[in-house]
């Protein structure tokens, strides 16, 4: 967000302009860096409180007021708990209450003397809040169970995914999605937050009824919001969505249309149909009701199966490599096949109960709900399935044939003390000749050219904040290993072709002899430049080898994988046909990676 510079400087504007209008004390909620109290100093405000919860944040706010020697009040609270008297010295004009042109805070803390004198403005004034209904496949695919999978798990039952309240939306860029507009956008809620009455309403609960009318056919998915946000009167910034290639620190909320919220059997629309949608807006936004002009009712399911959405989006991802219909005799033809599962879901495990009469362990997990429902659909004994942590696996001294993990997390690292976990479990609980499953993993690499992957990593440079000295200090925090990177979409230039960077087998022994995995610094082959440019980061993912003709690579873009990269301190100048080395490691299932002498 700080690397948006049309974002800081439009605030900048606005802030001047009220200073300018006699609004000279001012309170900045959640300061983060300061820049927006230093723009209000530097427009000459007479007092500049700044406001920042965060015990890391407020460290650095005071660093930041520091080195650019402004007159700014820091203050670690949050805002609706701040006293007057004691952290501000006197009564604000920025707590104005009711009668007034403007309100910032609701806090019981505050003196409500001489109310009717208060004089106050928020920064932005108002929202504009905008709604589209979309077709997307892969939001789809978020809450609901593929074809493929129904039938490999073999479920009569309708499942159903369960409403999280505690979270009623995701956000995306939706310039990464392959996504079709049903309609035009609508705008369903215009927000004064210079109200009160506004502001309490919007708190306390107010129901947004919207209709749209559908200009295309397609499965009603998700609806897609954003806002405009008005600074004050002449500058506004909106999080609309963009072109990928534009730059903007923005994504939109993302609002899936679940069964429970649908009122019908049905989510197609054909054009011309209207889609009738309540939201709620209780301090935060939920959907609550869809209807469709063409619905009919709801068939009465007599039974019905819940999952949680992230279960449902992991049994998607199985599909890739058809995961889902694997068969773990074709690895290894044992019979009466002893296993132990520490994968997220036992698919494999659950699909092996079925057609065998032996027993199960599986690592304990937030889905047993989940599992228990289909081992009850399977006529299953939950008896065959145990449920044991790593130390009950351990000290059980299991003997089994196969040992099943999924290694990927679905934002693009291995899962987190994956090889350490596998050395252990080899040695205490796998036969000599046991498999674990998938037995190699590979990590293939491309190096690039991102200005996105830089924005994501650090402040590029202090000409973005407006020339103040911010980024010596902010940089200093800056995360190397970025997780949820969509690749065939980030913007960037390829400087590399992608290439085969390391082979990980988890079934071999390491030179010592001990089940165990390379945790020294390694260099790669050669890598040829095929473009010239500043490498700027590397990018990975993985294939996983489940048998000779079984691959998955989690950097199909139909898949539901994402990637990580690894950002380089300074970007490296190439020219095309030169050679450079990587040197990568791999420790605790972290890895890093780098080019050599850089």
């Amino acid at each position: 967000m700080l690397n948006d510079k049309e974002r800081n400087l439009a605030y900048k504007r606005a802030i001047k302009r009220g200073v300018e209008d006699g609004y000279n004390h001012v309170l900045d909620i959640g300061a983060g860096t300061g820049i927006l109290s230093m723009m209000a100093a530097d427009a000459g405000a007479e007092k500049v409180y700044a406001c920042e919860a965060s015990e890391i944040m407020f460290a650095v706010l005071q660093n930041v007021i520091k080195m650019n020697d402004k007159s700014v009040q820091a203050i670690q609270k949050f805002s609706t708990d701040l006293l007057i008297g004691q952290d501000l010295p006197e009564k604000k004009d920025n707590f104005a209450q009711e009668g007034n042109d403007a309100s910032v805070t609701n806090s019981n803390n505050l003196d409500k003397s001489n109310i009717n004198i208060c004089r106050a403005k928020v920064i932005p004034y108002s929202a504009d809040v905008y709604v589209v209904p979309v077709e997307c496949e892969k939001l789809r695919r978020t809450f609901k169970l593929e074809d493929k999978v129904v039938q490999a798990l073999g479920l009569k039952e309708n499942v159903i995914p369960q409403y999280l309240d505690e979270e009623p939306y995701t956000s995306e860029k939706t310039s990464n999605l392959k996504l079709k507009y049903l309609s035009a956008p609508s705008c369903i809620l215009q927000a004064n937050f210079n109200s009160p009455q506004d502001v309490k309403l919007l708190l306390q609960g107010k129901a947004l009824n919207s209709s749209f009318k559908c200009t295309e056919r397609g499965n009603l998915d998700a609806f897609v919001m954003w806002f405009d946000l008005h600074l004050d009167d002449k500058d506004t910034i909106s999080t609309s969505p963009k072109e990928a290639s534009d730059q903007c620190c923005w994504e939109q909320a993302i609002f899936y249309v679940l069964p429970q919220c649908l009122e019908g059997a049905s989510s197609f629309c054909n054009n011309g149909d209207d889609i009738d949608v309540e939201f709620l807006c209780r301090g935060h936004f939920q959907l609550k009701k869809v209807k469709l002009s063409n619905s009919v009712p709801i068939n009465n399911f007599s039974q019905k199966l819940t999952m949680d959405p992230s279960l449902i989006y992991l049994l998607n991802s199985y599909i890739a490599g058809d995961i889902i219909n694997l068969n773990l005799k074709d690895i290894s033809p044992v019979d009466n096949a002893s296993i132990l599962d520490i994968s997220t879901f036992p698919v494999l495990s659950l699909k092996f109960l079925k057609d065998s009469s032996n027993s199960v362990s599986v690592l304990k997990t937030l889905y047993q709900a989940e599992i228990e429902q289909l081992c009850d659909m399977y006529g299953v004994s939950h008896e065959r399935l145990l449920f044991k942590s790593y130390e009950d696996f351990c000290n059980a001294k299991m003997q089994c044939d196969f040992l099943i993990v999924d290694p990927v997390e679905s934002y693009g690292l291995l899962k987190k003390n994956l090889l350490e976990d596998i050395t252990v479990l080899r040695m205490q609980c796998l036969k000599d000749t046991g498999l674990v499953v998938p037995g190699q993993v590979e990590i293939h690499a491309v190096l690039v050219e991102s200005e996105t992957l830089k924005e994501y990593s650090k402040i590029v440079s202090d000409d973005r904040v407006d020339g103040y000295k911010i980024s010596q200090i902010m940089n200093a925090y800056q995360c190397k290993i970025h997780q949820d990177i969509q690749y065939s979409t980030l913007p960037h230039v390829k400087i590399t072709e992608p290439f085969k960077l390391c082979n990980i087998d988890l079934n071999s022994n390491s030179e010592s002899g001990t089940k165990s995995f390379f945790n020294n610094i390694h260099t790669a082959p050669e890598i040829e430049v095929t473009a010239s440019g500043k490498v700027s980061a590397v990018i990975f993912w993985f294939s996983l080898h489940y048998h000779s003709t079984f691959v998955v690579n989690t950097s199909d873009p139909d898949g539901l994988w994402k990637q990580a990269a690894c950002i380089l301190d300074d970007e490296v100048q190439v020219q095309k046909g030169e050679k450079i080395n990587l040197q990568y490691s791999l420790k605790n299932s972290c890895f890093q990676i780098g080019i050599a002498k850089h």
